[in-house]
């Protein structure tokens, strides 16, 4: 990787996270989109997602909120079988000269036939095999509570006994409320809830906490970021 492809806060990521597999997301995220977020957690979101996948030992994934990420392609070269789902209107077209950013559907088969990919709602696509994950980067905070809800009880429904939901979810700074805010719009006005309820709406569809960190205070984020691993009982 060159000094030019260095993102804001690289230098600080390395040091507090030295352990996480920080230039191989960023050089994939070069090679196969052609740039890499400026938007700073993804420097410990990114990597985290990547090593936490890779040690459960996952083989049929879904990515849910997919957006445009290099961790579908990472996932796919570790031969696991990789489905993103992410309903939008923006459709994302990677191609020299674009100017991309996280947000938008793209179609990964387009890059990696191995990739399925899917523009609708999470609980009506048909991945047509079993899944043994879901995973999350920092989305599901960003959608209404009673959609979060319903999402947690389709997870329920397609993970087996022993499958994983992973997520990683933006929290207001030095709490631990939800993030209550898309794209700067108020996502509810009341009863957005806090990571202690989002705990008990996955223990209720018998997705059991088994990891769980905080990273308060991460360089140039606006938020706190909570990472959980979650596994089907």
């Amino acid at each position: 990787m060159t000094s030019l492809s260095q993102p804001p806060h690289y230098e600080a990521y390395r040091k507090s996270f030295p352990n996480l597999p920080i230039d191989r997301v960023i050089d994939a995220s070069w090679e196969m989109l052609g740039f890499f977020t400026a938007h700073p957690p993804r420097l410990f979101e990114y990597p985290w997602m990547l090593e936490t996948m890779e040690k459960l030992g996952c083989t049929s994934v879904a990515d849910f909120g997919a957006g445009v990420s290099p961790i579908p392609f990472l996932l796919s070269e570790n031969g696991m079988k990789v489905f993103t789902v992410d309903l939008s209107d923006s459709i994302v077209e990677v191609k020299p000269g674009s100017k991309l950013s996280e947000w938008g559907f793209l179609d990964y088969a387009m890059i990696d036939d191995r990739i399925t990919s899917f523009n609708e709602s999470f609980e009506k696509v048909d991945f047509a095999q079993p899944l043994d994950a879901v995973y999350s980067i920092s989305v599901i905070e960003h959608v209404p509570a009673r959609i979060r809800r319903r999402i947690f009880a389709h997870v329920g429904m397609l993970l087996p006994v022993g499958g994983h939901f992973v997520a990683t979810l933006d929290l207001k700074p030095g709490t631990l409320d939800l993030w209550n805010f898309d794209r700067r719009m108020v996502v509810d006005k009341v009863d957005h809830c806090t990571l202690h309820d989002l705990i008990r709406e996955l223990e209720a569809q018998r997705l059991k906490i088994t990891g769980l960190q905080i990273q308060p205070g991460l360089p140039g984020s606006g938020t706190d970021v909570a990472a959980l691993i979650c596994r089907m009982t």
